[in-house]
């Protein structure tokens, strides 16, 4: 299971394929070499992350290098004259391809089970905020809510709430999940500021 941050972080990788859409649509002669790159940073946090998927993208990242140097994988299929930079070009974005669709992949599940603990800590604020949970305005600070889910576990209301948020990302993510949600739920409006000053 990866933590938010992690998602976080292979969301931000994920991102950069549109630039690099974007070179390879402009004939960037440097398309190659950006995929590179971004390979290079997508091997780099698979492999912090412990997974294996890292080798895969190594080795997807050695046949661009190969292709550089004359050297065709067997899987490449070009038509018409199939120029050494033409072929580099085409392979690279065949690689970026497969490298985005395996983001997605490792991703997916701990994003789906991300979203529905939004979901769940969205309804655990507005009941917090129903109640005008005297403990509220201190959540913004992590050390409080740490010292606050004991007592969140407990309560009738949100205590099931609470435990299937744990269960679904982990109780540090569940802390991190819940700091943002009720501090997003509490925060003031600009107006309501505006009329106390």
């Amino acid at each position: 299971m990866l933590y938010l941050a992690d998602l976080d972080r292979l969301d931000a990788l994920a991102m950069r394929v549109g630039a690099l859409a974007d070179a390879f649509e402009a004939r960037d002669v440097r398309f190659p070499e950006r995929v590179s790159t971004w390979l290079i940073d997508v091997e780099q946090e698979l492999s912090a992350l412990r997974l294996g998927e890292a080798s895969s993208v190594a080795a997807w990242r050695s046949s661009i290098a190969a292709a550089a140097r004359g050297v065709v994988p067997s899987d490449v299929a070009m038509r018409g004259r199939a120029s050494r930079s033409r072929t580099t070009r085409v392979l690279a974005r065949a690689v970026m391809q497969r490298t985005a669709e395996l983001l997605d992949a490792i991703a997916q599940p701990d994003r789906t089970r991300a979203r529905e603990a939004e979901a769940v800590a969205r309804q655990v604020a507005a009941i917090l905020k129903s109640r005008a949970c005297p403990s509220a305005p201190q959540f913004p600070d992590p050390n409080d809510l740490h010292r606050a889910m004991p007592g969140l576990r407990a309560d009738e209301q949100v205590g099931h709430a609470i435990v299937h948020i744990e269960g679904l990302v982990g109780s540090r993510d569940a802390i991190a999940l819940l700091l943002r949600v009720v501090a997003e739920e509490f925060a003031e409006t600009p107006s309501v500021q505006a009329n106390r000053t």
